[in-house]
């Protein structure tokens, strides 16, 4: 993930775990989001000869028509693009493509989100990975 050259350059999946009620509606998720990505920037760089400009800092979230699968469950299905610096290795712009589930879980009392992202277009073979790790991920219901 960490090597600038490599197929699975910076990209990963994440579970955000949220006690309550989640909004997966895409203004609240920007927000959640840029906050996220910017603070990570910002806790990064901090100490380093990094020159990166936070305002050009940006995400878009778009929900999608069709549902898709959580944990074999019904769920909210979104497509973000954060444009962001790389601030581990290079330092340079990167945009990221996530795909997006969420969904209540635990009885109501709690919300899943899950998420992959990738720099690569989602034609890439990392893709084909990351679904695969999503396909196999289960939260309770």
């Amino acid at each position: 993930m960490f090597e600038a050259a490599a197929q699975d350059y910076f990209s990963y999946a994440f579970v955000l775990w949220i006690d309550g009620k989640m909004s997966f509606e895409p203004t609240s998720l920007e927000k959640d989001l840029l906050k996220y990505y910017k603070g990570l920037c910002t806790s990064v760089a901090r100490g380093s000869k990094l020159d990166l400009d936070f305002s050009k800092i940006a995400v878009k979230v778009q929900k999608q028509d069709r549902k898709g699968k959580l944990g074999g469950e019904d769920a909210e299905l979104l497509h973000a693009q954060i444009d962001w610096y790389d601030p581990f290795v290079t330092g340079k712009p990167l945009t990221l493509h996530l795909e997006i589930w969420g969904r209540s879980a635990d009885g109501g009392k709690r919300s899943c989100l899950f998420a992959l992202a990738s720099p690569k277009e989602k034609s890439a073979a990392v893709w084909e990975t990351l679904r695969k790790i999503q396909t196999g991920f289960a939260c309770p219901k």
